[in-house]
């Protein structure tokens, strides 16, 4: 078995592991804030839960992109591909794994470490594939526990609601 068909599986495994119900990076991280980097501003939790998942939801979208590149566009080679695959999921991933999603940051370092290995686009394809099942089902989970109600904290104001306050900043 080559480097990067033990990756595609590892990955294709992980995916499985979190189809049905939350790994523990989402426990800790979005049920339990516990993120032990200390990532957050102020001591808050909200602001990484914030950028952390936009950066998982962002991993995902530009693994959509770029299998869609190795199986519609031959003009990218498989060398171009792969360096956008490093430029593109590297930055977001890592990022997220400093805010506790640690096993995304652990497969898709895997991912670029075998990137040498790929001689095909079809093998591209069964890796970008296999992260993007991953990203995507993380994403969903991320969505499911992030705390909404939040969002009640910061209602959308009109201009009664400023005229109103104006009458206060004259004091």
């Amino acid at each position: 078995m080559t480097q990067v068909t033990e990756v595609v599986r590892r990955i294709q495994a992980a995916a499985e592991s979190i189809q049905y119900k939350p790994g523990e990076d989402i426990d800790k991280v979005l049920r339990f804030g516990l993120i032990e980097s200390g990532a957050g501003n102020d001591k808050s939790c909200f602001t990484t839960w914030f950028f952390a998942g936009g950066d998982i939801r962002h991993t995902a979208a530009y693994c959509h992109y770029l299998l869609w590149f190795a199986q519609h566009e031959p003009s990218f080679s498989v060398d171009q591909l792969k360096d956008m695959t490093k430029v593109w999921i590297r930055q977001p991933a890592e990022f997220s794994g400093y805010c506790g999603f640690k096993e995304f940051w652990a497969l898709v370092q895997d991912l670029i470490g075998c990137l040498d290995g790929v001689k095909a686009k079809a093998e591209l394809v069964d890796l970008l594939d296999a992260l993007w099942r991953y990203t995507s089902n993380l994403n969903t989970w991320v969505y499911m526990y992030i705390p909404w109600g939040v969002g009640y904290l910061f209602p959308l104001r009109d201009e009664k609601y400023f005229a109103e306050a104006l009458k206060f900043a004259n004091l």
